[in-house]
């Protein structure tokens, strides 16, 4: 499954309605209707439970948070002595970033301070990726900022690789209080393969010393 589908249904769950993710992606509430109902087919299992009040998940869309996650605005090097001058977020507006496709991270992003005061900060770019990992090899070939998470860059940020722009401030296109999920079946009828493949990511990220928590 696309992980924008998987983050459209996180969305649905999130707000407990259609109409609230769907003002979140700017689309219509029948269309991302319809986008759940066809996956709920696929599935083979409903993953909400629809009334004319409310929406909630089923017992069916079990899961398990693995690892809190963060995001960073990181920039390589190479780009930095292009384009100097980048010392505070709304720098970043003056600039061509490289933009993850979802609308929340294509138009603007968030920044936190130690204060806990939010700022909105719009984003332009001329380049679009729907794909983290093709994204993080724009950042790191000098073509823009990028906002990618803490997984996938810490090492390039620890190689300095990447530079990370505002290390004094949490930043997010969505909400703060983002993690990394596995979402299965009903744990009663739950395939043995299944549980190894959770158990094993379990291992693998206690080992790269990600913090790992259980639902």
């Amino acid at each position: 499954m696309e992980t924008n589908l998987i983050r459209l249904m996180i969305d649905v769950a999130r707000h407990g309605s259609f109409a609230g993710a769907a003002r979140q992606h700017r689309l219509d509430p029948s269309s991302i209707s319809r986008t759940v109902a066809q996956i709920e087919a696929e599935l083979g299992f409903r993953i909400f439970q629809r009334t004319t009040r409310s929406m909630s998940l089923t017992e069916a869309v079990v899961g398990s948070r693995l690892f809190d996650t963060t995001y960073r605005v990181c920039a390589s090097r190479a780009y930095l002595k292009r384009a100097p001058g980048l010392r505070r977020p709304t720098d970043i507006s003056a600039v061509a970033c490289v933009l993850f496709t979802l609308p929340e991270f294509s138009s603007r992003w968030l920044f936190r301070d130690s204060r806990g005061a939010v700022t909105e900060i719009p984003v332009k770019g001329d380049i679009f990726i729907s794909n983290a990992l093709a994204l993080r090899e724009c950042a790191l070939a000098g073509l823009g900022p990028a906002l990618l998470p803490n997984w996938l860059i810490d090492d390039d940020i620890a190689g300095r690789r990447l530079i990370n722009l505002f290390p004094a401030y949490r930043v997010t296109a969505t909400t703060f209080d983002t993690a990394a999920f596995v979402v299965y079946p009903n744990r009663a009828f739950l395939p043995n393969k299944v549980r190894l493949t959770i158990d094993f990511l379990r291992r693998q990220l206690k080992q790269s010393g990600l913090r790992l928590r259980h639902a």
